[in-house]
């Protein structure tokens, strides 16, 4: 299962077929032009690899299972980024070169579990002993410290690990493009500034990519094997930020309701309680 339409202005379940026609007609469709709805529907619509992405690992593992195990819709604006990053994917493509690979992807098993990844680009740096790994991000506004995001540092660890590059060859660094322009942040070694300041290392070891995985693979894969998606109230507090705009957040929900039920019936106690639904005015 998988998104299976989008939601209107007004908050309707419109099927993909039934927006595309009204948009063919008209020209649009909730003011989105004919045009970039294709686009954004064979974008989302696109067959991905079977197992568990770098990707998914980053995200809600409770959303992951749910947005796999239900139709669901969603508006085209939140389908945008994604779309947005295919376009500027697409055009570097064309810009590898002979040192360099783009958008192949890699699998990788861990405790049995296969792990796959597609990094953005890999190059060949010097006389062929260093590498450059390079994640593009496209964005709404560039970045205003010389930090990179924290979720896509792990990413690209993850992605060093996936390819088995040794650290201590490997240059990270990702690349944020906007309307504003561009700016690439290179993940920090550590050591320490000519200031004396203590520069904390971004490049992480296997160890410690690998104790990432016993956090965030292990239980995808519990998921994926029993059939029943970890309980809202073991959802890791920093992965519930993004519920407000997660798009199986009603029978999330649901089925939080069911799971407290089943909580007190048991004598367990529940520490978590989805909140309340605001009604618009």
């Amino acid at each position: 299962m998988a998104q299976i339409g989008w939601l209107s202005d007004s908050g309707e379940n419109v099927l993909f077929a039934d927006a595309l026609t009204a948009s063919e007609v008209e020209g649009s469709w909730n003011s989105i032009p004919h045009e970039v709805l294709v686009l954004i529907k064979e974008q989302v619509t696109k067959v991905r690899p079977d197992g568990i992405s770098v990707t998914q690992l980053l995200g809600c593992p409770r959303k992951v299972f749910l947005e796999k195990t239900n139709d669901w819709f969603s508006s085209p604006i939140e389908n945008w980024p994604a779309l947005r990053g295919t376009l500027v994917h697409s055009i570097l493509e064309q810009t590898g070169g002979d040192r360099s690979e783009v958008e192949v992807r890699y699998e990788r098993e861990y405790k049995g579990i296969t792990i796959s990844g597609q990094p953005d680009s890999v190059r060949i740096l010097g006389k062929g002993k260093r590498r450059l790994l390079r994640d593009w991000k496209s964005t709404a506004k560039l970045p205003y410290y010389d930090n990179a995001y924290s979720g896509h540092q792990m990413q690209t660890n993850v992605y060093r690990w996936l390819l088995e590059l040794d650290p201590r060859f490997t240059e990270i660094e990702i690349v944020y493009i906007s309307m504003e322009g561009v700016k690439a942040i290179p993940l920090k070694k550590g050591g320490t500034s000519k200031w004396g300041k203590v520069i904390p290392n971004q490049v992480l070891t296997d160890t410690q990519v690998e104790a990432y995985l016993d956090e965030r693979l292990i239980p995808l894969d519990r998921q994926n094997r029993t059939g029943v998606p970890i309980p809202y109230a073991q959802v890791d507090d920093g992965d519930l930020w993004n519920c407000a705009f997660c798009p199986v957040k009603k029978v999330c929900y649901t089925l939080a309701a069911e799971e407290i039920k089943e909580d007190i019936v048991s004598g367990t106690p529940t520490y978590r309680i989805p909140p309340r639904e605001r009604k618009g005015k």
